[in-house]
């Protein structure tokens, strides 16, 4: 998140929404550094990732890293997911 070079070319909303997600994944950080596992939040993060992926005033490289950091943690939720069964 802190490499999203072209976020100062996004509306305010968006940059307000990438300082949002900044903080989610801090938060979900540190619930997991407690042994906590928050599935809602877990996908609020994703959700969140995903709508700044797809704003086309961020460049197509920051659109990409948003992107694979989705790809990322939805593999970690889903291996998550698999060993609870």
């Amino acid at each position: 998140m802190d490499h999203i070079w072209s976020a100062n070319q996004a509306a305010d909303k968006e940059r307000k929404r990438l300082e949002r997600t900044k903080q989610e994944l801090t938060d979900l950080q540190a619930k997991l550094d407690h042994g906590e596992w928050d599935n809602g939040h877990v996908n609020d993060v994703i959700d969140s990732l995903r709508k700044s992926a797809n704003d086309d005033r961020l460049s197509e490289r920051d659109r990409a890293v948003l992107n694979d950091d989705v790809n990322r943690l939805k593999e970690f939720q889903n291996q998550h997911s698999q060993s609870k069964h």
